[in-house]
């Protein structure tokens, strides 16, 4: 699917997107096609959105959330519009295990991503991270490594200010 990010980005200053999710550095949109853009807000969110794409170009697991396609410079990626989990039960339920550690285990090949791109087994495991796509739960943020949590959100760099993104 083709995307102009360029267009995206005036219409969500022009108001036609609604916010419906922001983290510490991205700012979700519904695109009102069954699809949500990730801004980033700040360098941290290009490359959580570059992990993303990197993740998802090299997933083995069914359990990531499509990247259908993203900004040359990572500013902006675009995946299916989820609902929203609030409680790991659903998750639970779904794959009928007792805890996400057991339905990693079972999923070998989400081990493998997770290791292969140096995603975080817990931040993975948070509800926020997962949602409903065509009912299915599917981990819909995946861009926080071990690196980029490293380099920008350790103890010394909580409360750090990042040089905000201006979009034209």
């Amino acid at each position: 699917m083709k995307y102009d990010f360029d267009i995206i980005i005036t219409e969500i200053k022009g108001g036609k997107y609604n916010i419906i999710g922001t983290g510490s550095s991205r700012t979700v949109y519904d695109l009102n096609d069954g699809f949500a853009v990730k801004i980033a807000r700040d360098i941290r969110g290009t490359l959580q959105n570059e992990s993303e794409r990197k993740a998802y170009q090299s997933h083995r697991s069914e359990l990531l959330a499509e990247v259908v396609a993203v900004s040359e410079d990572n500013r902006c990626l675009v995946m299916p519009k989820a609902k929203r989990i609030k409680n790991l039960s659903v998750i639970y339920n779904y794959y009928n295990k007792r805890s996400i550690k057991s339905l990693f285990m079972h999923d070998k090949l989400i081990i493998g991503d997770i290791k292969n791109n140096g995603l975080s087994s817990k931040d993975l495991s948070r509800a926020s991270n997962w949602g409903l796509i065509d009912n299915v739960p599917l981990i819909i943020d995946y861009g926080l490594t071990h690196s980029i949590y490293k380099r920008y959100y350790g103890p010394n760099k909580l409360f750090k200010r990042f040089k905000p993104i201006q979009y034209s």
